[in-house]
């Protein structure tokens, strides 16, 4: 009755996992470049990142199957951090979509090795879809999103998808 009357109209999700970030993007809200454009309470956001991750334990919890039952899909936003980095997301993921939830992932794809993507493609069957975010490819890559590399990306996006994924750009 406490989810009928409290969530009647939730029927997407959206939520970081983390506020990692294994890149340094110069026009990144989360770039100490962007302070002197920020208010104080943007800053004291910069300020704080690379410090939570929400765990599978959390996401049990706060979205049990009675309050999933009512949701058709979830999106790892990626604006803080990038979803790849949450050490749960494999966990996660395995259980939203394993309660029938479709799972938009956004990531910006350097993150890990191939064999990792090609396990999170498995780990989501059907009901997840990654989109890719490497802004551009060389040589523009590498100068926007600082810390990345162009061919790592595209492995991981080739590994991904021969691993039947579904990939969006």
């Amino acid at each position: 009755l406490y989810y009928n009357m409290h969530f009647p109209k939730i029927k997407e999700l959206r939520f970081e996992l983390t506020d990692y970030c294994n890149l340094r993007c110069p026009t990144c809200q989360r770039h100490e470049n962007q302070a002197q454009h920020c208010d104080e309470k943007t800053l004291k956001l910069i300020q704080s990142v690379n410090k939570n991750h929400m765990s599978a334990e959390q996401i049990k919890r706060w979205f049990p199957p009675k309050v999933l039952e009512r949701v058709s899909s979830v999106i790892y936003c990626g604006q803080v951090g990038d979803p790849a980095l949450a050490p749960d997301v494999m966990e996660i993921t395995d259980y939203l979509t394993y309660h029938g939830l479709t799972v938009f992932f956004s990531t910006n794809g350097s993150i890990h090795s191939a064999d990792w993507w090609a396990e999170l493609a498995k780990c989501g069957k059907d009901k997840l879809v990654v989109t890719w975010h490497p802004d551009s490819l060389k040589p523009n890559n590498n100068f926007y999103r600082i810390g990345s590399n162009t061919e790592k990306v595209l492995e991981n996006i080739k590994a991904f998808n021969a691993a039947n994924g579904r990939s969006s750009w």
